[in-house]
């Protein structure tokens, strides 16, 4: 089971651009997104899951500054219903790609 937020495609649209507007707009590079994989059974078909594991939330970005030290993190948070709105998804839920090659 993962963590995250259960959106509509608008909405992950707007969380993952403003994601990297936040990191952008310091004349920094985009390299971190937590990124968004599409539900494909269970009750959400057809929208999409933004992942927000523990992990995530411990993880040292930069200058030792974990995700929910950034005042845009907590807006985003905000945005998407607190850490309290995160739900556990099961990972047969989530859309996978699989890559494959003609040789």
């Amino acid at each position: 089971m993962i963590k995250g937020f259960i959106v509509t495609a608008e909405t992950k649209d707007i969380v993952l651009a403003q994601i990297e507007l936040s990191q952008t707009s310091k004349g920094l590079p985009h390299y971190w997104t937590p990124g968004a994989m599409e539900i494909t059974t269970g009750d959400h078909v057809g929208k999409w899951f933004i992942p927000f594991t523990d992990g995530m939330i411990d993880t040292v970005l930069r200058d030792g500054k974990k995700p929910l030290d950034f005042p845009e993190s907590q807006q985003l948070l905000q945005f998407l219903g607190g850490l309290e709105s995160r739900v556990e998804i099961s990972e047969t839920e989530i859309q996978t790609q699989d890559i494959t090659s003609e040789d």
